[in-house]
């Protein structure tokens, strides 16, 4: 595993666009450019992620559960269980911090931080995207509604 910073440049048109290049300490250059997504326009509450999510990938299915006051829990059948807390960062927009702690994972065990979006892939708000890290991983995942 190769680690490096990097140094970004660019511009920002608020609700259109992000691009720009990056060169990092490894010497790697590039450039990017995001394009923005009307999803983050739908707001945020915890009746919406309020419910059960599940994923399978690679053969091991992950289930959370997440209640109306934010509390987290769940597992997946490699054996990991996962508490957490979800929070809005702000009610008009569509991300949501999340806190998670992993257990009986091995090396995966250890405290997360990141955020949640809720997507609409066939219907309203029914996927789960976050993205978490700490020191050691990031972990990046879609879970539907059950």
């Amino acid at each position: 595993t190769v680690f490096s910073t990097a140094n970004l440049s660019g511009t920002v048109t608020t609700k259109s666009k992000l691009s720009g290049t990056f060169t990092s300490s490894i010497g790697a250059t590039g450039s990017f450019s995001l394009t923005y997504d009307t999803v983050t326009d739908k707001g945020s509450s915890l009746a919406i992620t309020d419910g059960n999510w599940t994923e399978t990938s690679g053969g091991s299915t992950t289930t959370i559960s997440i209640n109306s006051t934010g509390a987290l829990t769940g597992s997946d059948t490699a054996g990991c269980v996962y508490l957490g807390s979800v929070s809005i960062i702000n009610s008009s927009v569509n991300i949501y911090n999340l806190s998670i702690s992993a257990s009986s994972c091995g090396v995966f065990n250890g405290t997360y931080a990141g955020y949640i979006v809720i997507s609409d892939t066939v219907n309203a708000n029914d996927t789960l995207n976050f993205v978490v890290n700490n020191a050691n991983f990031v972990v990046i995942n879609n879970l539907t509604r059950t």
